[in-house]
């Protein structure tokens, strides 16, 4: 085995996706007792674009400002479409190559 680094990939080998369906932009957060109340947060720019996307939580919080806050940080996660890695491609002689180096290495 050997390990490899980001060094030994090939640039045009490395490619990402993002996904509009990972997309929300309407949160509402149930909090409190029984999860009676709530709190939404929105964001507009993210609907003209992709159109009304959201999604309902119900959680443990007591407070709403820990709801309100929640709201904001899953609204900022999900608004837009995040770039997921897919892909990396390496070149088969730079096996060769690391084969090469890790003999030398062993015969010093």
């Amino acid at each position: 085995y050997t390990d490899l680094t980001a060094n030994h990939a090939l640039g045009q080998g490395i490619t990402i996706k993002t996904r509009a369906g990972d997309v929300r932009n309407d949160i509402t957060i149930s909090y409190g007792q029984n999860s009676t109340n709530q709190v939404s947060d929105t964001d507009p720019a993210s609907i003209a674009l992709y159109g009304d996307l959201s999604q309902i939580f119900t959680t443990t919080l007591r407070h709403l400002h820990d709801a309100e806050d929640q709201a904001a940080f899953y609204l900022a996660l999900r608004a837009y479409p995040q770039p997921i890695f897919d892909s990396i491609t390496y070149a088969k002689n730079q096996f060769q190559m690391l084969r090469d180096e890790l003999l030398r290495l062993r015969h010093q």
